[in-house]
This record gives C-alpha cells, structure tokens and sequence, in this order.
C-alpha cells in the first residue's frame, strides 16, 4: 500500500487500486493464457478495483457506481454481455420489462446483448442484473460515451463421424464474439472473474493516474493504491 486518498469516515466504501503491469495486456482471446475472455484494441490504462474487506463478490459497487458515472458524465452507457444461447430467453425478458433498447446477436452457442442505458436511474436497474451475470463467469461489460463493443461474425463447422459409413458430416452455424475497441476518452469496465473485482480499460486522460482517478470518485469511495507482486 503506497497512498490513500482521504474521504469523509462514515459509509465509506473501501477498494485497493491497482494499476495492472503490460503484461496483463500481451495475450489477446482466444489465447489459453489470455487474461481477459476478449479481445481488444486501444488501451492505454488498464486498472484494477478489489475490495479490500473481506465480501463474497463486487456488489457494493452498486451503491456509488452509478453517482461515479454522473459524476464523469459517462452517459449514455452500455451494456454488453455474451450469455449461452440457452440464457437468451430469460434475459429477453428482463431487458424487456425494463424497457431497455438493446441489440441481440444470437448464435449457436452464444447470443451477446448490447444494452443501452440513457440516463443514471435505468443504471442502476441494470446494474444488478450485469453483475449477477458477471458472477456467473459470463462476460459482463459495460462502457461510457461511445459503444466500445464491436460484434464479429464466425462461422463455426461441427464434425460428426457416422461410424457404419465411415464418412464424416460436416455442419455450419453462426456464431458471435465480442472485441472491445476504445475511442479517445472513453473507458470500458468488465466485471471480473466470479466478480471479485471489477477492471477498467480507459483511454480517459482522468483515469490515467491514480491522484487523477480519486478525484473524479464519489465521496463514500475510499480507495489505497496497492502494488502487485510478480
């Protein structure tokens, strides 16, 4: 721990910041040993919040993230997430009662929402349902000003022996994946593994150093710069 920035005692919220090392960004998906579940292009920042008491996910961001997102003037925001296609129905309908405008790629084994969010109160009833999926293992994100989230088509070929013929059946599907791509000044968060911490890749100026990221957060947000070891 190397500094803190210093906020008001009552309700805070507490997080270690770490700003992650190059090396975390050198393997892009589908790499075995990627880092992150996507690809992306345009990264200058790449940070890292984790909490620093003991909680079972990142579910306390859902009391100060949607101020913070104010506070930069981040909207409109969106959401995106890559679900089984399985999933799809069920999250068709929740986007749907809450009269989200979203764009759906649906696939053989993957379908990817992007969700718009227009204003601060349709974020935080989003909020909740993006960090349940993260929660998941399912690819979570969400990104201000501009839509960082750029959908590719792939054409997937399943292979199936038929043993008496000796022949082998080729079938063809469609299928999605997701690639982030940062315009200037817009920063991308993902929530992460088993949301135990929440990542951002910005291209923000103000989220470029630490002193720079405080003090855009809100005031309950109290927050250590951490170092990480090798």
């Amino acid at each position: 721990m190397l500094q803190e920035n210093q906020k008001p005692e009552e309700k805070l919220q507490r997080y270690g910041v770490s700003y992650l090392p190059e090396r975390y960004l050198e393997h892009l998906y589908p790499s075995e040993d990627a880092y992150y579940p996507f690809s992306y292009e345009g990264v200058t920042s790449h940070i890292q919040f984790s909490e620093t008491e003991i909680t079972p996910s990142l579910q306390s961001v859902e009391s100060w993230m949607p101020e913070w997102m104010t506070q930069i003037s981040a909207f409109p925001i969106y959401f995106c997430v890559v679900l089984p296609a399985y999933s799809e129905a069920e999250f068709k309908i929740k986007f749907d009662e809450l009269r989200a405008t979203y764009q759906l790629s649906k696939g053989r084994r993957s379908s990817i929402f992007v969700v718009k969010a227009l204003d601060e109160e349709l974020f935080r009833r989003l909020l909740p349902i993006i960090l349940s999926i993260g929660s998941n293992n399912d690819i979570a994100l969400w990104s201000t000003r501009t839509h960082a989230f750029q959908v590719v088509e792939k054409e997937l070929i399943y292979r199936k022996p038929k043993r008496k013929k000796k022949l082998t059946i080729e079938t063809k599907a469609t299928d999605y994946e997701m690639k982030v791509v940062l315009e200037p000044n817009t920063s991308v968060f993902w929530v992460g593994h088993d949301a135990d911490n929440l990542h951002l890749l910005s291209s923000d100026p103000h989220m470029a150093t630490y002193d720079r990221l405080c003090s855009t957060l809100p005031a309950t947000v109290l927050t250590t710069l951490e170092g990480l070891s090798d």
